[in-house]
């Protein structure tokens, strides 16, 4: 195998790694926020009342948190903070 090939597939894994990485910090943050949602709307009904003129706000910013969240946490790897282990057997 050449050296272009193995740097391919190194870095192709690496952004594998991020992208499925990133799927799955925000799939767990959106459903951490429903159940923060559903929590506080069940254990205080008048709270729901209160924010039902503001709730386009308030879904935007947990949408926009919880992205922020993933993004943060998958591109930590990219700059070295956590690695990702890679192995490649061409056997």
């Amino acid at each position: 195998m050449t050296i272009a090939f193995h740097i391919a597939t190194v870095t192709g894994c690496k952004v594998n790694g991020t992208i499925v990485y990133l799927a799955g910090c925000t799939a767990i943050a959106h459903f951490v926020a429903i159940s923060i949602e559903r929590a506080t709307t069940m254990l205080s009904p008048l709270w729901a009342v209160t924010l039902k003129g503001h709730m386009p706000r308030y879904v935007i910013a947990m949408v926009v948190t919880c992205w922020t969240y993933g993004i943060f946490w998958s591109i930590m790897p990219l700059f070295g903070k956590f690695h990702f282990h890679t192995l490649i057997s061409f056997n």
